[in-house]
């Protein structure tokens, strides 16, 4: 049987996307899969929009929370919190991730032992359209990361729980730019084995 994957969606009035976030979640071909939506104080109708998803099952559970405004670190941290997978991934609540995404990473992590996992991402907007291309990992993928070899979007990255947790990992509260990545690069100082495509 597979292992538990958590999907953590922080979201702050974006009442009009986030129901295409958590559906893409949703139309990922691994199960099981634990959705869990942090409403940050929003002021838009996020609660109705995320109702009607709302499901607990073996395969599949979606559970939303509210917490006052406190910041998109903060309402990470909360899913890092109440998460029960043995690997988890982050979605911003504007964004959605490709249906083989999940499947694929956790195979990479089971095949090569590793703590992390990293792809591509498709930047699309009516202006333009294009797929960034992060590199191979080498000896030194902090190096590579804050040279923006290997940079990639929070989104596309799969952790091990187990990683986070031994090394009480967290996200910055307080921090107006770069919480992602500070967190991205603590993460990469602590990996085993990481690989990406």
């Amino acid at each position: 049987m597979n292992e538990l994957v958590s999907v953590i969606i922080p979201v702050f009035n974006r009442a009009d996307s986030v129901g295409a976030a958590i559906q893409s979640v949703i139309n990922q071909e691994y199960r099981p899969l634990e959705v869990i939506v942090i409403d940050d104080g929003s002021t838009d109708d996020i609660r109705g929009v995320v109702s009607p998803f709302l499901q607990e099952n073996d395969e599949l559970s979606i559970s939303y929370y509210y917490q006052d405004n406190r910041g998109v670190s903060a309402a990470r941290n909360a899913g890092i919190a109440k998460c029960k997978g043995k690997y988890v991934s982050f979605l911003d609540s504007d964004d959605v991730l490709l249906p083989l995404k999940i499947n694929y990473q956790v195979n990479i992590l089971i095949k090569n032992n590793a703590d992390v996992c990293y792809g591509k991402v498709r930047y699309q907007s009516p202006e333009a359209s294009y797929i960034n291309d992060p590199q191979r990992p080498n000896i030194n993928p902090v190096k590579q990361f804050l040279l923006f070899e290997n940079i990639t979007q929070l989104d596309s990255w799969l952790f091990s729980k187990e990683l986070i947790n031994n090394h009480k990992l967290q996200f910055r509260e307080g921090c107006s730019w770069g919480g992602d990545n500070e967190f991205l690069v603590k993460v990469l100082f602590l990996v085993k084995n990481n690989e990406h495509k």
